[in-house]
This record gives structure tokens, sequence and C-alpha cells, in this order.
């Protein structure tokens, strides 16, 4: 009887060891399992310099993960969010412009469940732990546009010059930069503020000095901007401009004083006599060739002589030219202006007597 109790004793332990072995491979089983679950969680963009204003088409994404089922309780939207990394997208500048607007940029990115979706800042590593485990399947949209718009404000360019034009120039400035377009500059708004300028405001900005010294005539000139810091051009090929420094010659009015009338008869029995004998030609002239004007530069005749007889007089106009032989630079840029007196009293004689009166 002993030994049969026994036997019953022992068969009835390895029968509930054995039920108890299966329970802990269950319960391992069991805890094992995947579940899956789809939600909505936020989708932002992680970085971006501060001269940005950035914004996603959507706000949400849906994603769907597997986790084990020990972590279940821990799948909750709050806890997760897809997260696009900033320097992974590029220049913006590069991006795609928005209608005819240079500051607006925008790019579709294609959005990974791996790369994308990362667990939230906020959660406590205790539980960030547990989540390593949770994948990610699905997300949706796959792709979601980002449009980026540029602080920016207009740039007031100014060329500082030194220095003198040569003698009888002037410096018609300011320097005018040869741009037909607004130069636009991007910076964080606050940095904007503290160089003073509002929304709209330009900016001025100093270029390169221009050295004006000796110059004789207009010059185009490539010089780069000096841009505050934390200050850029929107657009890179605008660090540097070309710029136009207008020289232009004094033009100044004078008189040549003595320029005589030159009243010769084609008849050699006669004489002309008149008075004056000089005149008095007004001109306007650059102010560095006065002194080329002297009086054998121009020649000064009668518009129309009387009849060449001997007693014949007349009141006759005068005119005033350049003489044969004036250089090219006087002829083409010296005007006469006048002459004075504009007429006078001409009296042909017989050379045997030479009798003048009026």
């Amino acid at each position: 009887m002993s030994r049969s109790t026994n036997r019953i004793t022992s068969d009835l332990f390895l029968i509930l060891t054995s039920l108890a072995i299966a329970f802990v491979i269950w319960l391992i089983a069991k805890r094992n399992d995947l579940g899956r679950e789809s939600f909505s969680i936020p989708v932002s963009v992680q970085g971006g310099p501060a001269n940005l204003e950035v914004r996603l088409s959507t706000d949400v994404v849906q994603v769907a993960a597997t986790f084990p089922q020990s972590v279940a309780f821990q799948i909750k939207p709050v806890n997760f969010a897809a997260v696009l990394d900033w320097d992974a997208l590029g220049d913006p500048r590069e991006w795609n412009t928005v209608g005819n607007d240079e500051s607006v940029k925008s790019l579709q990115v294609a959005l990974s469940p791996d790369r994308d979706i990362r667990i939230a800042s906020s959660v406590a590593d205790a539980v960030r732990n547990r989540l390593r485990d949770v994948r990610f399947v699905s997300i949706d949209p796959g792709k979601i546009a980002i449009e980026a718009r540029f602080v920016t404000r207009p740039a007031r360019i100014v060329v500082p010059t030194k220095g003198q034009v040569a003698e009888g120039f002037r410096f018609a400035g300011p320097v005018t930069p040869k741009v037909n377009r607004t130069i636009l500059l991007t910076a964080a708004p606050e940095r904007f503020a503290r160089l003073g300028a509002d929304e709209n405001d330009p900016v001025q900005i100093l270029t390169d000095e221009i050295d004006l010294s000796g110059l004789s005539a207009p010059l185009d000139k490539t010089v780069y901007l000096h841009l505050p810091e934390g200050v850029e051009v929107l657009d890179p090929d605008d660090r540097r401009i070309d710029a136009r420094i207008d020289v232009q010659e004094i033009i100044d009015t004078g008189a040549i004083v003595g320029v005589p009338v030159g009243i010769k008869p084609l008849n050699a029995e006669l004489t002309a006599e008149y008075e004056p004998t000089t005149v008095t030609v007004t001109v306007k002239a650059p102010q560095h060739l006065f002194k080329e004007l002297r009086v054998g530069v121009f020649v000064v005749r009668p518009l129309q002589l009387p009849p060449e007889r001997d007693g014949a007089e007349a009141t006759v106009a005068l005119r005033a030219d350049f003489a044969p032989g004036t250089p090219t630079e006087v002829t083409e840029n010296v005007k006469i202006l006048s002459i004075s007196p504009e007429s006078l009293r001409i009296r042909f004689v017989d050379r045997d007597r030479r009798l003048f009166r009026f």
C-alpha cells in the first residue's frame, strides 16, 4: 500500500511539474506575440535657420506599428512623432520657387517609417527603453510638401567714394549700382530689428570704396557688398554688383576777345574799309579745351558783301567759323554761340583814294 501511494504521489508531482513548465512556456510565447495598431502622430521639421518660416502641408500622419504585447499599454500617439531632419533637405535656395516670389521655396519630401518616426523627446528613459522594440511598418501620406519662406528686407546699396576726379571734370554722383531689380537680404527677424529695419524697410548696405582720383571718363566697376553679421543676400550672386561711376567734363561758356574780321575784295583795285576790325566770339566748351581757344582758331567773315565798286557801302552780318587746320577735338567739342557785334558797316574805295566815310 505504501509503495502504491508513493507511486501515485510521484506521478502527480511529475504532472504538476509538466503543467508548470508548459504554463511558463505559454507565458513566454504569449509575451513574444506581436501586436499591431494604427494611429496618428504629429509631423515636424527639426532644425532649420532662423531666417526661414517653415510650413508643412500636413500637421499629422497616419502610421501603423507592430510591437511586443509587453509594451502594448505604452503604444500611445503622444509617445511618438515624425521628425524631418533639416540638414538632410538640402539648401532651400535650390528648392522650387513658388510662383514668382524668389523668397518662397517648396520641396516634396518622401517619408520613411524607419528613418523619420522617433520616440518623442518627452518620453521618460525607462519607457523609452521598452519602446525600442516597436517597429513602424507604414506611414500615410508617403510624401509631404515643405514650404520655406525667407524673412527678407530690401537692400539700399550705397557705394562710398574717395579722391578727386581729374581737373576739368566733375563727379556726377552718387555711384549708381547697375542692378535693375531689388536686392533682397535675409536674416532672422530679431537681427533685422537690431538693424532698425521693420517689415519692408530697406537696410543700408555699404560696398567696397571706389577711388575717383584722376578719373576723366565714366567707369564701370565691380564691388562687393559688406554685409552685417548674420545677414545674407537671398541670391548668392548678389554678393557682388557692378556699379557705374559717372564722370562728366565741366562745360563752361567763355568769350574769346579780339578775333579779327577778315574782308578782302576780289577786285584788287579796291580796298575794304570797316569798323570794328575785331569781334568777340562766345563759345561753349569743355573746361580743359579753353587753353586751345586762341583768336587764330576762328575766322570771321561777312555773310554777304555789297557789290564791289568804288563807293559801295552796306551793313553786313558776320559769321564765325573754325579756321582751317583747327584740331578735330576742338571742332567736335566746342560750340560757337554768338559773336559781338553781329554786324558791321563796310565801304569799298579805290586804293588810290582810300577815303573812308560813313
